[in-house]
């Protein structure tokens, strides 16, 4: 029964993971700023709030010994996706960006399912291409004409080969090392990645508001999402995790509704309702064979 309960603690953790990287375009807005700035803050603060969490449970010197190799992949992919994905944004548009973006999940579970004999189901797969369907509905593609070639998708299709690559390294982690610090240390690697694309003169003219905007920004979608991902990552089946991690897209498509009075469209609504029944579908189908499991 234990196997039961860490499930349903994995798949809420995964959910509140989705929601809280979903208010970055939130804060993002409120703030104005770059997003070289955001980013880098988001990661480095983040970090620091896994380091304040984490040394009164553990030694403070967890941080300092030498890192797994695989912790400083995993930092460096983090802060890839993150920028190539900003540099796709403004080369080849937002929707095509997001589009490909969040392919990565479903390349991810393919991959792993071919190198690390993940066993997927018919029923998997299709819990996925219903949630496909739904997130291409929230993003409105089928009433958008959508130009993509490959140079002006090269970025997109680097940022979802590193977001890919980040989820499979996360299933590869050390044991014996606490998911907070594996957490904090991928956050510092990423901000040290981001740090020469930051204007320092930028930095040196914040005002105060702005940096109580970026210390919620390295809490919520730094230091709680990426905790709550990586948690989600290592004790969810890649597939489960796939399928609940376009819970994101509508929670930002929420907060811009209710904050910032933007309109749903009806398609927009019923693509928000086929990820949630889809996500469930899948969420209760692994459910059975962890039961299965458990009762051996």
């Amino acid at each position: 029964m234990k196997k039961i309960s860490n499930y349903y603690i994995s798949i809420v953790v995964a959910v509140i993971a989705a929601f809280s990287m979903g208010t970055i375009g939130l804060f993002s807005k409120f703030l104005g700023l770059n997003a070289e700035i955001i980013t880098f803050f988001r990661l480095l603060l983040g970090g620091v709030f896994v380091v304040i969490f984490t040394v009164p449970f553990y030694k403070a010197d967890l941080f300092f010994r030498k890192p797994d190799v695989n912790m400083l992949v995993s930092g460096a992919l983090l802060a890839s996706f993150i920028l190539f994905y900003i540099q796709s944004i403004q080369i080849a548009g937002l929707i095509v960006s997001v589009m490909t973006l969040y392919l990565a999940p479903v390349l991810a579970m393919i991959l792993s399912q071919i190198f690390r004999g993940e066993k997927i189901t018919r029923s998997s797969y299709a819990s996925v291409c219903g949630v496909l369907i739904g997130f291409f509905m929230v993003l409105n593609i089928f009433n958008n004409k959508i130009s993509m070639d490959l140079y002006h998708s090269l970025y997109s299709i680097i940022a979802m080969l590193c977001y890919a690559g980040f989820i499979l390294t996360n299933k590869e982690t050390k044991k014996g090392v606490p998911l907070l610090v594996h957490s904090g240390v991928q956050l510092l690697v990423g901000a040290i990645v981001i740090f020469p694309f930051v204007s320092l003169d930028n930095i040196m003219s914040l005002s105060s508001g702005q940096w109580l905007w970026l210390l919620v920004i390295g809490f919520v979608p730094g230091f709680l999402g990426l905790a709550c991902a990586i948690y989600a990552i290592q004790n969810l089946s890649t597939v489960t995790y796939a399928t609940i991690s376009y819970v994101e897209p509508i929670s930002t498509l929420f907060f811009a509704w209710f904050i910032f009075n933007e309109p749903l469209t009806i398609t927009q609504l019923i693509g928000c309702v086929l990820i949630i029944l889809f996500s469930l579908y899948q969420v209760f189908n692994e459910k059975k064979h962890t039961v299965h499991l458990a009762l051996q």
